[in-house]
């Protein structure tokens, strides 16, 4: 092989070489950033998991905590008490972040905590529902007073012969929601969320 052909071939070689180690570069390179974003983008995502934790708890802390001092405290002080004699008045849009973040608690891997999640809130909406029901064969079972002594009133005499039967759903629902709340809370705070 003459010194022309050697030149010429090592030339290819070194241009060879050369593109596979600037292909090997650029590979790795991207790799390092996917690997990088990814991790970023996991860091992000448990981030976004917490706050919404956080913002769940905080939401439960602070209904709980009006209910038991108004309404929830009345059921717990008389064990004896078959009925519940009042209106409880209850709005419609209590639970704002469990509601915005449903996509979110979603994503939370642990199957139990996401579960006791969901079951807490939907057993403290069928109390309200149930406080609801109340109010309204409450208001009813009223409607016997302003008519007057000598008007049969079935609808009224028929809503006060439920009341205990309701406020025994109310207790019952009751209990279940401070059995939940306090489990919830406890598997909370052992993941870190804390209150304010």
């Amino acid at each position: 092989m003459d010194q022309d052909h050697q030149v010429l071939l090592s030339g290819l070689i070194g241009s060879v070489v050369g593109g596979i180690l600037s292909c090997a570069g650029s590979w790795f390179a991207v790799m390092t950033t996917a690997r990088s974003a990814s991790k970023q983008e996991i860091r992000r995502n448990k981030q976004n998991i917490h706050n919404v934790l956080q913002a769940i708890h905080d939401e439960l802390d602070a209904i709980y905590t009006a209910y038991m001092d108004t309404v929830g405290n009345t059921i717990d002080s008389d064990p004896k008490r078959t009925t519940l004699n009042s209106i409880f008045v209850v709005g419609s849009d209590y639970f704002t972040m469990y509601k915005a973040n449903a996509a979110q608690i979603g994503k939370i891997d642990d199957d139990h905590l996401r579960g006791l999640i969901i079951r807490t809130y939907s057993a403290a909406m069928s109390l309200i529902d149930r406080y609801n029901f109340n109010n309204d064969l409450y208001q009813r079972s009223q409607n016997m007073r302003y008519n007057g002594p000598n008007t049969f009133d079935m609808e009224s005499i028929s809503a006060s012969g439920m009341m205990p039967s309701a406020f025994k759903s109310i207790k019952e629902k009751h209990d279940e929601v401070k059995t939940l709340y306090d489990e919830l809370m406890h598997e909370l705070h052992e993941r870190g969320i804390k209150k304010d």
